[in-house]
């Protein structure tokens, strides 16, 4: 093999080298840029995860609160939890007899 034959050969490897090099850079910037993307809608989906938790969080303590309210008004009436929901049960099957009307 021929010195001219050894270069022309290394030329065409580094010409191949530089190719790769090349994708490999496009392919990591398009990488980069889909990272960014999922970063920000990652972010986006966090902050409605935490508005709902905070909303689930203040919706339980608005119940809880009525449900110390009902008991304090059952409590003054002389009227058990039981009762209460017996009277709530009951509200319920009356409501779903009417609408099948």
């Amino acid at each position: 093999m021929s010195i001219e034959h050894k270069i022309d050969n290394i030329e065409k490897k580094i010409i191949q080298l530089i190719e790769q090099n090349a994708h490999y850079r496009r392919t990591c910037n398009d990488l980069l840029e889909k990272n960014k993307q999922l970063v920000a809608e990652n972010d986006e989906l966090m902050q409605i995860a935490q508005s709902q938790d905070n909303y689930i969080t203040k919706l339980k303590s608005q119940q809880t609160g009525q449900a110390q309210a009902t008991d304090q008004v059952a409590k003054d009436n002389g009227v058990t939890r039981e009762e209460i929901d017996k009277y709530i049960g009951l509200i319920d099957e009356t409501i779903e007899w009417l609408s099948q009307e």
